[in-house]
């Protein structure tokens, strides 16, 4: 099981909220930790945002479930 999760469906928690989507995007940041880049299947309204969140940044341990 390596870290790198592209095209992998993940669910988790971003600022309080639920998200799923597919990842876009898998990296290691400076430090050692993975973030992801995840597309939503639904958009998210973050309260500082006017416009809907379809694309969000997950640090890997704020991931729930994987699914290939």
């Amino acid at each position: 099981m390596g870290w790198i999760r592209d095209g992998e469906r993940v669910a988790g928690k971003y600022c309080d909220e639920l998200i799923q989507g597919v990842v876009l995007d898998s990296r290691v940041k400076y430090g050692g930790k993975v973030q992801l880049t995840v597309l939503l299947d639904r958009p998210i309204q973050l309260r500082w945002r006017t416009e809907p969140t379809r694309q969000v940044l997950v640090d890997s341990d704020q991931v729930v479930t994987v699914a290939g």
